[in-house]
């Protein structure tokens, strides 16, 4: 019974103790064999090779090998073509490079929906009802369910298919508008909507930060052009010169402007003003 107890007390101080044990492993090496030649891919690259400890010391020993493409981003931050320092950056925006738009097609859907439901999925003698108690009535009632259901339409499509510039300056904050429109003339009447189950109304808070986020994002997305006037060669249009004097030979007045886009390369262009 003791020789078990002490097997045991042994065991689980082995188990309890591995980060020891791990820190404890010698580290193995790196070597390098540069210029390898490959028959088959007809080309010569740099191959690095990590050697586990004791590998000289045992000549006869074969070990497993794991091949591993791009193997630096791994092992060697220095050699990385991703550097460390970017790696979080880069891994959000891929991120965001697919969830952007499938969070900018789940608003539309939301708007196109709202429009089918208000045209006539929804009875519309409630909707009616529902415009009377925030004062419309009548041909005006019939008028503003119709004309809300198309404009709600609009943002929908305007959403999937207006160029990122329209979306920051015209659309996302027409619908925060809109949406805040809604929200007041509800609370101002229904204010019992708030406590409904469904939340018809406290959905709207994500739905705005959700337009918000959108926003901007297509901020980021929109060029920018900054413009200045300098003195260039006449015969270049690219490479900037010495300051020169007006009137100095061989040089003009050149209207310069550079316009910087998330997406692409500075484009840096001069129009000849003078000269």
């Amino acid at each position: 019974m003791r020789d078990m107890s002490d097997t045991l007390r042994t065991t689980f101080r082995r188990v309890f103790r591995l980060e020891n044990r791990r820190a404890a492993v010698r580290p193995g090496r790196l070597d390098r064999i540069p210029a390898f030649e490959s028959r088959i891919l007809g080309n010569a690259r740099d191959v690095t090779v990590y050697l586990p400890p004791g590998y000289d010391d045992r000549n006869d020993r074969r070990y497993p090998v794991l091949y591993m493409q791009d193997g630096q981003n791994l092992f060697e931050a220095h050699r990385a073509f991703i550097p460390a320092h970017r790696a979080e950056a880069l891994r959000r925006a891929s991120w965001l490079q697919w969830m952007l738009p499938l969070l900018r097609v789940s608003v539309a859907l939301v708007w196109i929906w709202t429009f089918a439901v208000s045209i006539g999925l929804y009875p519309r003698d409630q909707s009616l009802a529902l415009l009377a108690r925030v004062g419309a009535s009548g041909a005006w009632a019939e008028l503003l369910l119709d004309g809300a259901a198309l404009f709600d339409l609009a943002l929908g499509i305007g959403t999937l298919v207006l160029p990122a510039a329209w979306r920051a300056r015209v659309l996302w904050p027409l619908q925060l508008a809109l949406i805040a429109f809604y929200m007041a003339a509800i609370s101002w009447a229904m204010p019992e909507f708030w406590l409904h189950p469904f939340g018809p109304l406290s959905k709207n808070l994500p739905m705005c930060a959700a337009i918000v986020l959108l926003w901007a994002i297509s901020f980021g997305m929109t060029c920018r052009t900054s413009q200045c006037s300098t003195i260039l060669p006449r015969s270049s249009k690219r490479k900037m010169s010495m300051p020169a004097q007006s009137g100095s030979p061989g040089y003009s007045w050149w209207q310069c402007s550079t316009t910087y886009c998330p997406s692409a390369m500075a484009r840096f262009t001069c129009t000849r003003l003078l000269g």
